[in-house]
């Protein structure tokens, strides 16, 4: 008598009970510091000869940079605030020895390229209180400017004074005139 076998088929069909991942999930999250700072250089500006032509015309042209950086995407402002609100010979408070001035600043690429803000145009200074030359929202990078614009920043505005309405470099008296500011940037 012969061996016999017998095969069987056998179709396993079964649902899976388990779920398709196992665990639970798995979620990343970080955060990038805030970043606020400002600097001027040249704390203060001077009109000296150097800064008259041979025309006699006053030209303070780049008088002093502005360099800041922001990642606030509410957006900032950046105040340039006078001590004096004029240029000031020493103590000597005649009409000589004080004279009022315009102020403006360029305008800035942000840092990835994009359009450049809008340049504070020359307005005339009168008073202490804070001017803001800068007004920026929702920007569409951090913002970065400085003066040797390295490490991915672009060249820091220069902001220019010139003599005010109704003031000439013929009433000037012998010295040296100056006004010192104070400059503050804050997160909207």
């Amino acid at each position: 008598m012969g061996t016999k076998y017998k095969f069987l088929k056998y179709t396993l069909a079964s649902s899976l009970l388990m779920p398709l991942s196992f665990g639970g999930t798995a979620e990343t999250s970080g955060s990038v510091a805030a970043v606020n700072s400002i600097a001027i250089n040249a704390g203060s500006i001077s009109i000296t000869p150097t800064g008259i032509d041979s025309a006699g015309v006053f030209n303070g042209a780049d008088a002093f940079e502005i360099e800041f950086a922001n990642n606030t995407p509410a957006g900032y402002t950046v105040t340039v605030t006078p001590d004096d609100g004029f240029l000031q010979l020493g103590s000597n408070t005649t009409d000589g020895g004080k004279v009022f001035y315009t102020l403006a600043c360029d305008n800035f690429t942000y840092v990835n390229g994009d359009d450049p803000s809008v340049a504070y145009s020359a307005t005339a200074v009168s008073g202490t209180t804070a001017i803001t030359v800068y007004n920026i929202s929702n920007p569409t990078a951090n913002t970065v400017v400085n003066s040797s614009a390295a490490n991915g920043g672009t060249q820091a505005p220069d902001c220019d004074i010139g003599l005010g309405s109704g003031e000439t470099v013929a009433e000037l008296l012998n010295g040296t005139y100056s006004e010192s500011f104070t400059v503050a940037i804050a997160a909207k």
